[in-house]
């Protein structure tokens, strides 16, 4: 939108991003001693994904290629990281790390992740979902839900019990990465910043040519349809539950009426510039 811009700046081997919600301003040094990199308290170049927990103004980072989510406090600190043998660097199970980390597993499992791209936060205190971290796990066609400890909730997409071959897996069960896919609760495109959270702890996923509202359960509740749209590049929703969508092969950004529960797909007026 006119008068917003993104701004990726980098200076020495510091790369420091700003992040203002709630009152909160956070100065997030993306290395704690040496540039870009897998060790405690690094971020990869690569990162993709940053969402603010607002209460205690914490900073989750997808780090797409060090597989993995990364913590930090309101001051920058790291707090730690998740995903895959990330203490360990071998060890085929979700942990977290503090003081040593190791790039996470390319795997499909619960907690594993496959180039994560996105993560949004429930920042309502009346959710049930109240500070759970949701993250979109693009190459394994899912998005995963977990604690503020790092600890794994479900995940949704196309087929990821192994079990069931149902569209969610919970904690105790198993997964598996999503097949892919058109049909309600599956997914085609997943992509950086395609995921947004509405004050019922409802969850908005950007796909190709089309948002899909899930339950904080993962259930599919309704769609936007965009035909022609592309990848859908960003998404987010406000108080009223009003839907804002940019995707790859749209100019503007399109709004839609509140969405929670009931989403017509109905275009608000002009596309914004």
């Amino acid at each position: 939108m006119r008068g917003f811009r993104w701004v990726f700046g980098v200076v020495a081997v510091v790369v420091c991003l700003l992040v203002v919600g709630g009152g909160v301003a956070v100065a997030l040094p993306a290395s704690f001693g040496g540039g870009d990199g897998d060790e405690a308290g690094q971020i990869s170049r690569e990162a993709a994904g940053i969402a603010v927990e607002q209460e205690s103004g914490d900073v989750y980072v997808a780090d797409h290629t060090n597989e993995r989510v990364d913590k930090f406090g309101p001051s920058g600190e790291f707090l730690f990281a998740w995903g895959w043998g990330v203490a360990d660097g071998h060890t085929e199970a979700l942990q977290t790390c503090t003081t040593s980390c190791f790039t996470g597993l390319y795997r499909g499992g619960s907690g594993a992740f496959g180039f994560p791209d996105g993560v949004a936060v429930d920042d309502d205190p009346l959710s049930a979902s109240y500070r759970d971290v949701y993250v979109v796990d693009s190459s394994n066609g899912r998005v995963q839900k977990f604690d503020s400890a790092g600890n794994f909730l479900l995940m949704f997409g196309g087929g990821v019990n192994e079990t069931t071959n149902g569209d969610v897996c919970l904690a105790g069960e198993a997964c598996r990465a999503g097949t892919g896919g058109s049909e309600p609760g599956e997914f085609e495109g997943l992509s950086q910043g395609s995921i947004a959270v509405d004050a019922a702890g409802n969850m908005y996923v950007g796909d190709l040519n089309r948002v899909q509202e899930f339950s904080p359960g993962g259930a599919p509740v309704a769609q936007i349809a965009l035909p022609g749209a592309g990848s859908i590049g960003a998404v987010a929703v406000d108080s009223s539950g009003d839907v804002y969508v940019k995707g790859s092969e749209l100019s503007g950004v399109r709004k839609f009426e509140g969405c929670s529960g009931a989403c017509t797909g109905v275009e608000l007026g002009e596309p914004l510039d």
